[in-house]
């Protein structure tokens, strides 16, 4: 910090609550290099260094509407409320650990989470499809596979599989129920 008297901060307090913004200037550049250093290794979730900055700034603007210079030394004062609001920040931060970030990778092909609220192709709902489809026998996957993705009538493949209708049916309904429970 730039060596300014008690005496000459105090006067800088009074002229900045009166409005005066060249001495709330002086008052913030007084205090920037303590901020720089302060917040050099200071980190809190979805604050950049210029965030946390601005933070400090507000504090200096709270100190110099509270603070009551005849009581206390500003510079004490604001410093210490300076360290007190980033605490603050910090542990009000530290609450949410359990957050997701749209950025985070979320599958094992290096998709994230904001990719997915995107997904106009369907791409992750067809995969999600695909896996219960896996978890079909071999006639189950058939009759869903000719049914809901070639075209093929319930009629059309009974008799293209050569088994009775009633059979197919009962097939094609076990067959998404099970679809039902593993989607589910």
């Amino acid at each position: 910090m730039k060596p300014l008297s008690n005496e000459n901060l105090n006067i800088l307090v009074l002229k900045s609550r009166s409005g005066d913004n060249a001495s709330l200037n002086k008052i913030f550049n007084y205090f920037g290099p303590f901020i720089k250093s302060f917040t050099k290794n200071i980190y809190i979730r979805n604050f950049d260094k210029s965030d946390i900055y601005e933070e400090c700034n507000f504090s200096i603007l709270l100190s110099i509407k509270k603070c009551d210079i005849k009581k206390y030394n500003f510079t004490a004062y604001t410093i210490s409320s300076i360290k007190n609001n980033i605490y603050y920040k910090i542990r009000n931060q530290a609450k949410f650990q359990s957050e997701l970030s749209l950025n985070a990778k979320v599958t094992d092909q290096n998709c994230t989470f904001q990719d997915i609220l995107i997904d106009k192709t369907n791409h992750f709902k067809n995969l999600s499809i695909k896996n219960a489809l896996t978890s079909l026998d071999k006639k189950e996957q058939d009759i869903i596979d000719h049914i809901y993705f070639l075209g093929y009538s319930s009629i059309e493949y009974s008799k293209k599989s050569g088994i009775n209708y009633r059979t197919c049916l009962r097939r094609k309904n076990s067959a998404l129920k099970k679809l039902k429970r593993k989607l589910n």
